[in-house]
């Protein structure tokens, strides 16, 4: 087999040295969650400080020649249902009259802290392989190249999907009949 290429080893060393990365959800939340900021959990504990390994994402990625999943599917808007099976409704009179500004709790699925910890991820992973491509490099045989991966996929809808092609199979099956006579 032998030693692993030069190059290889230099590019293994700059992406153990990535520095971990601190989030703080106040500054973050508009570029996470994009056009889904009003229903963010702004008081969720997970959300307020998310701290993150960029080596670890980057390293775990290559091997399986994945990249992080943000798009978690199809985000749905739904009511709180209350203990009693009904939608909540805040801002109801004790005359049990609905208040100027009544309103139902609507909630995210999948839930707002998964959204924002997917695109989070995807973020920090992005931004180390940018950091990596912008290092100074003295390789012999491979130039870095800048991620092809958009940088707020959810707010520009800009990601690439990959096109896949099906081929459908169609078999026909013939059925003769023979009739005997006796």
């Amino acid at each position: 087999m032998g030693p692993p290429h030069p190059d290889a080893l230099l590019i293994a060393y700059q992406v153990r040295s990535l520095e971990p990365v601190t989030m703080l959800w106040v500054d973050a939340a508009p570029d996470i969650m994009g056009e889904l900021l009003p229903y963010a959990p702004a008081d969720d504990p997970i959300l307020h400080r998310m701290e993150f390994s960029p080596s670890a994402l980057v390293m775990m990625h290559a091997r399986m020649g994945t990249r992080p999943q943000w798009d978690l599917g199809p985000v749905k808007l739904s009511r709180v249902i209350g203990k009693n099976g009904k939608p909540i409704v805040q801002g109801i009179t004790a005359g049990r009259r609905y208040a100027e500004g009544a309103y139902c709790p609507v909630r995210l699925d999948p839930p707002g802290h998964e959204i924002a910890c997917a695109r989070a991820e995807f973020v920090v992973w992005r931004a180390a392989l940018v950091d990596l491509a912008n290092e100074i490099w003295n390789l012999e045989s491979f130039a870095p190249q800048q991620p092809t991966a958009a940088a707020l996929p959810w707010t520009n809808n800009t990601e690439r999907k990959p096109r896949i092609l099906y081929e459908i199979h169609r078999t026909t099956i013939s059925l003769t009949m023979s009739t005997r006579t006796a």
